[in-house]
């Protein structure tokens, strides 16, 4: 990308290395959001946790994690938990996934 203005001109390259990894908890029945559980995502073979809560319509967001496999666990209000296993996948700097 490059920007000019008053004679001068300004050139950026950029790489971003986004990794989010979102989600909705669900009740047992598979259709009821939900709201105010507790989502913590561990990376695999670490002790570093990270944690979010909930919506209102069960969904959340973590932003920035590290892009490797991790655990994420769920607990509602009354401490029913849930988990899940995943990987993220690296792309090349030109492959958008499409």
């Amino acid at each position: 990308m490059s920007a000019t203005g008053s004679g001068e001109a300004l050139n950026v390259e950029l790489e971003l290395a986004v990794s989010v990894v979102k989600g909705r908890v669900l009740d047992s029945d598979g259709s009821t959001p939900v709201s105010g559980a507790v989502v913590e995502l561990q990376p695999r073979g670490t002790f570093d946790m990270r944690s979010t809560t909930t919506d209102d319509s069960g969904e959340f967001g973590l932003f920035n994690e590290p892009m490797e496999a991790f655990e994420l666990i769920a607990e509602d209000v009354t401490g029913l938990t849930g988990t899940a296993s995943a990987e993220f996948i690296r792309w090349g700097p030109t492959d958008f996934g499409g």
